[in-house]
Formats: structure tokens, sequence, C-alpha cells
């Protein structure tokens, strides 16, 4: 079993959205999406160390990470819905990665064509947590 890491994370969510998405563009940092298309970023936005919860030894080894995903739909009809499905897809990933589903977010339309919906994911990951085997 893989530790969890940056890139752990992202490509098991990114492999969970292509498998039901296949033609989509997917990255992991915030850059111009592409003009025609379904587009995805999946970006850590928030990386700490809790403060609260250190061992008794002082150790303090775990962290807490949180994930933005941005879901660009340009469909001339059903955007909204297809944006939908890829959140719910990246929210089912995320949470076979443990991770809970802090907000879900339609924003307001960037030019007359593209439906944007985000929503945030976060967990504690502890030094010795494990990502699950089983691919998404």
């Amino acid at each position: 079993m893989a530790k969890y890491t940056y890139n752990g994370i992202y490509t098991y969510v990114r492999n969970a959205v292509k498998a039901e998405f296949p033609e989509v563009y997917v990255c992991g940092v915030e850059e111009p999406i592409p003009p025609v298309g379904l587009a995805v970023q999946i970006v850590e936005t928030d990386v700490r160390t809790p403060s609260r919860n250190v061992t008794l030894d002082g150790k303090d080894e775990q962290w807490r990470v949180a994930y933005d995903v941005n879901v660009y739909s340009n469909k001339f009809e059903g955007q909204k819905t297809e944006a939908r499905d890829v959140i719910r897809v990246c929210e089912k990933a995320f949470r076979r990665l443990y991770f809970l589903e802090d907000s879900r977010i339609p924003l307001q339309r960037e030019n007359n064509r593209v439906t944007r919906m985000a929503a945030r994911f976060s967990r504690t990951i502890g030094i010795d947590d494990e990502m699950p085997e089983e691919t998404p």
C-alpha cells in the first residue's frame, strides 16, 4: 500500500474522472482552460499541520490537506448537469480516500458559454495512513 502524496491523491481522482469522462481535460494546477470541451482542475489549496492534535511525545505526524475541484462545462445545453456529474465522480473518489466535501458552489458564469462549479474536499492525514489499493 502507498502513503498519501500529492501526486497519488491527484492521480487517484483524475483516473476516476477519466474513467467516466474519457474526453475531459484534467490538470493539477490552475491554468487557462481549453476553449472547447469539458475541463477539470484538481488543485491542492491548503496544507497545514494542526497544532491542537500533537501527540504526547511532542511529535506532530499529521497534516491537514484540502483540494479544490473546479469543473468547467461549455456545452450549449445541459452544462449544469454535466458539471454536477463530474463533481459527483470527484466526490466519490475523494470519499474513497476518506476526504470530506466541505463545500460545493455553482459559480457565476465567466462568459455566456462557460458554466463553472467548484467543490472543496479536505481531511487530516496521519503519517501511517495508506491509500486504498483498489482503483477508482
